[in-house]
C-alpha cells in the first residue's frame, strides 16, 4: 500500500511571520537614512538657488554699476529682467535676502547659507 504524501498549499504562518520581521528590520534601517537625505536635498536646492540669484546680482552690478536695492528688481521681462522669476525656496521657513555687496543669504535649520559659498551658524 502506498502512502499518499499530502502536499501543502500556501505558506505556514511561521514563514509569514519571519518574512514580515525581516522586512520590518530592513525598513527600520532604511527610514532614518531617508529622513536625512531630504534635509540634504533642501540644502543643495538652497545653495543652487543662491548661486542663481547671486549670478543675476553680479550681472546687474556689471550693467548698472551698483547692486540692486531689492531682489524684486532682478525680475522682469526678457529684455530687462535678469531672472524670469525668483526661485521659490524648498521650505516655507527659508527666505532669500539681499545683503551688502551683492551677497544673497538664506537661513535653514540654524545655518545661514550665502551666495558667496559660505555657511555660518545663525545667531
Amino acid at each position: 500500500m502506498r502512502k499518499r504524501v499530502k502536499k501543502r498549499k500556501g505558506f505556514m504562518i511561521l514563514e509569514l511571520v519571519i518574512a514580515v520581521a525581516i522586512i520590518g528590520v530592513l525598513a527600520a534601517m532604511a527610514v532614518p537614512n531617508l529622513i536625512g537625505l531630504t534635509d540634504e536635498a533642501k540644502v543643495a536646492r538652497i545653495q543652487s538657488d543662491l548661486s542663481t540669484i547671486g549670478t543675476a546680482v553680479d550681472v546687474y552690478y556689471v550693467k548698472n554699476g551698483a547692486y540692486p536695492s531689492s531682489l524684486s528688481s532682478l525680475v522682469g521681462n526678457s529684455s530687462e529682467g535678469y531672472l524670469k522669476k525668483l526661485p521659490e525656496p524648498p521650505d516655507k521657513s527659508v527666505t532669500y535676502e539681499l545683503k551688502d555687496k551683492g551677497e544673497v543669504t538664506g537661513a535653514y535649520k540654524g545655518k545661514i547659507y550665502s551666495s558667496f559659498g559660505t555657511t555660518t551658524q545663525a545667531t
